[in-house]
This record gives C-alpha cells, sequence and structure tokens, in this order.
C-alpha cells in the first residue's frame, strides 16, 4: 500500500485544515517504488481501439514524502508582505518586510532542486549508448511500414507528446458516441494496418485511444505509461521495475529500476502503434542489420550524423561501438532487444528538462519568474491544492488517481493492469514539465473535454471536479479534489505559472539534448 502522505503545514494551522493526502486505500499496494521525484513518463500511447486489446500507454508510481517546504502562510488566504522574493512571496532570503496582514509566517517555496538520473547497475550511463539510443529513437525504420518512430508521437517541442492530436483522423468518439463533445478521444496516429510483408490491408491509420504522454523526464518515475503497465509483473520477476530480457524469458539483464527498458520494448511490437501483423524482434534485429541508420531522416542532427559516418552507417558497427561485449553473449556487433532498450533507455535519461524559468528561480534567480509568475506558484502551493499531487521538483507524485474527467467504463486505467485497485478511471499523476507546450495539443490521457487546454482544467477544478456528470458521479473522484473558490487574478496568475513557468526554452527550441532528425513523415 502507497503511503498516505500529509501535506506540511504548520501544527497549529493542521488542526483547522485536514488535507485529504494523494494516497488511500483505492491506491497500489506499490511502496517499494523509488521515492525520487519525477516526471510523467512514458513513451507511446494506448494502442487498439476500444474492445481491442491494449497496447504501452503511459503512467507511473511512486511513493515518496511530502513537500519540503518551511515556514508557514495561512492556506493561502493572506500574502506574505513585502519582504522576500521579488518583494512578494517571502522565501529563503526573506527581507525585512512584514509577514502580511494577517501575521502569518513567510511561506517559504523553495524545493531540492532536479535530482541526479538514476542509472541501474546494470545499464550505466555512455555517450556511445546514448547516441545509439537517439539514433533508434527517431528511426521510422523500427516500423514495420517505415512510417512510424517512437519520436512520431513524442516531440520535444510539443512537450514531449504528439502535436497531431489535434487532427480529425486522430480523433475518436468516446462513451457517448458522438464525434464533437467533450467525451472525444484524441489519440495518437500509429501505423496503417499492414501484413508481414509490409503492405497495408488497412484503409487508414489507426488512432490509440491514449494521447501519447511526454516522455521527457520520464527517468525519474517508477513506472511507465499512463496505466503503469512497464512493469515486471509476474511471480518469477526480481522485482516491479526488473526488465525482463524479451529474447529470453525468464533472464533478468536489470533486477531493479528498468523501467524506461521496460517502456522501450512495448510500442516496436504494437500492431497498431509501429508493428505489422506477425512482428517479432529477431525479425526486427534483421531488418536493422540490413539498414542505414536514419536512412529515411530528410535531416540529422551533427552528432548524429557523425556517429554514423565514423561507423559505416551500418548498424551492427553502431552496436558494436555502443555495446562492445559488453551486456551481450554473442558477437560485439549484435542486435538484440535488450541492447535496443538499453540504448534507448540511455538516451531518454539525458533528457532532463531542467532548466525552466521555476528551476532557475528555485536555484536562487529572482528574476526567472516574473511577478505574477510567482503569485501564481504560491496559489499553485496553498489555495488551488495543485502540489498535493505535482510535487516538485518533478511535479508529479507518480501515483494513480480518477479526477472524473472521463467516464470509468470507457478506460478503467490502472485498474485494467492491477485489478485489485480500487478506483476504476484512475490514470496516473502527470508532470506538468513543460505543460505549456503540450497545453496546445490537448492534455489528460484524452486530450480531450474539459482536459482540452490548461484554462478549462483549472476551472474544473475550481469547481470541484466534474461532480454535475450523472455517469462520472457514480465513481467516487478522488477526495482531494474539492471546490476552491478561486478569484480571477488567482486563475490568472495560476496559467500564467504553468503555461510559462514549468517550461524549458531548450525543450521548445528543440536544441541539446533535445534536438532530433526531421522524419519522413513531416
Amino acid at each position: 500500500m502507497t503511503r498516505r502522505v500529509a501535506w506540511p503545514w504548520l501544527a497549529a494551522l493542521a488542526l483547522a485544515f485536514v488535507f485529504v493526502a494523494c494516497h488511500d486505500d483505492q491506491h497500489d499496494d506499490d511502496a517499494s517504488a523509488p521515492a525520487v521525484g519525477g516526471a510523467q513518463a512514458g513513451t507511446s500511447s494506448r494502442g487498439g481501439q476500444a474492445g481491442e486489446p491494449l497496447s504501452a500507454d503511459g503512467g507511473a508510481v511512486s511513493s515518496q514524502g511530502g513537500s519540503p517546504i518551511t515556514g508557514g502562510g495561512g492556506a493561502g488566504n493572506h500574502s506574505a508582505g513585502e519582504g522576500g522574493r521579488a518583494g512578494e512571496l517571502g522565501g529563503a532570503g526573506a527581507g525585512s518586510g512584514s509577514a502580511g496582514e494577517a501575521g502569518a509566517p513567510a511561506l517559504d517555496l523553495h524545493h531540492p532542486v532536479y535530482p541526479a538520473s538514476p542509472y541501474p547497475a546494470e545499464n550505466p550511463d555512455s555517450d556511445a549508448k546514448a547516441l545509439l539510443g537517439k539514433i533508434l529513437f527517431w528511426d521510422e525504420q523500427l516500423s514495420g511500414d517505415d512510417t512510424v518512430a517512437c519520436g512520431t508521437c513524442h516531440r520535444p517541442n510539443a512537450g514531449g507528446s504528439d502535436p497531431r492530436a489535434t487532427l480529425p483522423a486522430a480523433a475518436q468518439s468516446g462513451a457517448d458516441g458522438l464525434l464533437g463533445t467533450d467525451d472525444d478521444v484524441h489519440g495518437s496516429l500509429g501505423v496503417v494496418r499492414c501484413n508481414a510483408l509490409g503492405q497495408h490491408t488497412g484503409q487508414s491509420v489507426q488512432v490509440t485511444a491514449r494521447k501519447a504522454p511526454t516522455y521527457l523526464d520520464a527517468m525519474l518515475s517508477g513506472r511507465l505509461f499512463w496505466d503503469g503497465r512497464a512493469q515486471c509483473a509476474h511471480d518469477g520477476c526480481p522485482s516491479f521495475s526488473a526488465f525482463e530480457d524479451p529474447d529470453q524469458p525468464g533472464t533478468f539483464p536489470i533486477h531493479s529500476g528498468g523501467a524506461l527498458e521496460n517502456q522501450a520494448v512495448g510500442p516496436p511490437l504494437s500492431p497498431v502503434e509501429m508493428a505489422c501483423e506477425d512482428a517479432t524482434w529477431p525479425k526486427l534485429h534483421q531488418k536493422l542489420a540490413s539498414r542505414s541508420p536514419l536512412g529515411l531522416a530528410k535531416q540529422v542532427p551533427s552528432a548524429l550524423a557523425d556517429f554514423i559516418a565514423a561507423h559505416d552507417a551500418s548498424y551492427p558497427k553502431l552496436f558494436a561501438a555502443a555495446f562492445g561485449t559488453a551486456q551481450t553473449s554473442g558477437p560485439a556487433d549484435e542486435i538484440n532487444t535488450r541492447r535496443i532498450a538499453f540504448a534507448i533507455a540511455t538516451h531518454e535519461r539525458r533528457l532532463r528538462s531542467d532548466q525552466t524559468p521555476w528551476d532557475r528561480w528555485n536555484a536562487g534567480e529572482d528574476g526567472a519568474l516574473t511577478p505574477s509568475q510567482l503569485r501564481g506558484f504560491r496559489v499553485f502551493m496553498t489555495k488551488a491544492r495543485c502540489e498535493q499531487c505535482h510535487r516538485a521538483p518533478g511535479f508529479t507524485d507518480n501515483d494513480f488517481h480518477f479526477i472524473g474527467f472521463h467516464e470509468p467504463s470507457w478506460d478503467m486505467g490502472r485498474k485494467i493492469i492491477n485489478p485489485e485497485f480500487g478506483v476504476p478511471g484512475a490514470m496516473r499523476t502527470p508532470t506538468l514539465r513543460n505543460v505549456g507546450l503540450r497545453s496546445a495539443t490537448g492534455l489528460l490521457h484524452n486530450g480531450a473535454g474539459r482536459g482540452a487546454s490548461l484554462a478549462r482544467i483549472i476551472d474544473s477544478y475550481d469547481q470541484g471536479g466534474l461532480v454535475d456528470d450523472d455517469v462520472v458521479t457514480t465513481t467516487p473522484i478522488d477526495p482531494i479534489i474539492v471546490p476552491l473558490g478561486l478569484t480571477p487574478d488567482e486563475k490568472s496568475d495560476l496559467l500564467d505559472f504553468l503555461e510559462h513557468g514549468l517550461d524549458d526554452p531548450r525543450v521548445q527550441a528543440q536544441t541539446a539534448p533535445f534536438d532530433r532528425p526531421l522524419l519522413s513523415t513531416e
């Protein structure tokens, strides 16, 4: 059972304000998940239309403590006076100003810095491995019909998610069976159904039933995909985050901490996302051995192009450069599934969006956040209650919640993976890092309806969730969601903070390490 985490108010305030924590008996028994802060993760969306088997689709869970706020503040109802950071919010460098009209002490909004990327002992970091992983992530030749790469659904300048979700072809009706209503699902476009020869047998591209989540900052999550399915789930697993070798079932190249490796092996064999009929890993290994790396890309970043050229545009030689005789029992240039997963995961562990305005402010740069954004962050931490589930520095609690934005019967969420999970429809809490870049193409797992923009989400939370929805109220919404009573100015400041304070400029500009090839389909 995950730990219930209390909101860290001053003891006196705790007597007056009892906040329900982000974990209760409806949640998973996932206390062993790494408590490292972290990010929403996942590198693919759910495969299949309604009624079809699920494919990989995004989620993470971890047990971690409450926020490290020090100092008080009257539940967000009073300002901190004139002293402190930027003369507004109190803070580590509190000035000589008074504590505000209610006399409450200044609230220190500072948090620990973005943590180091965790690497499993069995898959240490290396430049060659990260370069190979980036090439594999962006190579459309990993798909059965050469049209979809991992990066097709995960674009840095779309906040790590899929900018195509707003296209008409990406929409499908929700539970009401009608297009153009609030329960529509805006998923990610996969492959046209194809046979074992790569020939199309379908008429149009398939659409996943969940929008691809961000793949940025994914290394900080214990479970990945929206429902946390990237895990080792049978009795022979050393741990839930062990990575089992798809080529040699029953062997575990990583005994703990292999969530990224687990998620990397999902989409390439999904018949909706990337694969044709009868796809197997040995067939994909053989295909890569005969192809020029990134051979279909229109443009390739110089670091990748130089690495490819230095190894004769040969995947076997790239694998030899990245692994040699390590982590394999075969030849140095062997292409196998374990090495593919290890390389892609190594690439993703370097995608740290830790240069947002908030990170700079948190590190002591007073002017990194505007006055409006600072006010918005205070609202975020206090009256809006966002921090109860979106905890800095990762801006997620890595847990699963049902928040009432979709009908559970249409998507049971975590309960599909763990039938003992109490409430149907619960999805993992998405990170808010780079959320401003995702807002334009829809948020949440369905990318639609009341979750289609940050402004609409703020309005819905302010009203206490979708408690007026007759269908949704048959399933209990997480008790943390209550009416907030935000003022128009508070909503405006909160929106400013979310839209601009948490975006890494390198992500938006797609500069290193977030630079990428230009795909043939763009």
